[in-house]
């Protein structure tokens, strides 16, 4: 079976044997410890360029919170199944939807 599948595993072969990281070890440099977001607002005075082509990309509007704008609702939470855990009243926000 080995023999068969081979051709398939051989162009991954050092990628699958690399040795990995545990998933316990802190990767984060030392002077980001500390780090917090800021806002957009600050980052575009060093990012002009980078805000402008985010702010027009879908990526600022992945998460919206509902209390501030209810239309970014799109699902239909009137067709629920009987046995779901949840409602709209127990959403805070979004993650994708429409502009």
């Amino acid at each position: 079976m080995l023999y068969i599948n081979s051709s398939k595993l051989l162009p991954f072969y050092q990628q699958l044997t690399k040795t990995r990281v545990g998933l316990h070890q802190d990767l984060q440099p030392a002077e980001q410890k500390n780090a917090h977001f800021v806002g957009s607002q600050t980052c575009i005075e060093c990012h002009k360029e980078n805000h402008t082509h985010w702010q027009n990309s879908r990526h600022p509007h992945m998460v919206q919170h509902i209390e501030s704008n209810n239309s970014v609702v799109i699902a239909d939470f009137s067709k629920l199944p009987n046995d779901a855990s949840f409602t709209l009243k127990d959403a805070v926000y979004t993650v994708g939807g429409k502009l």
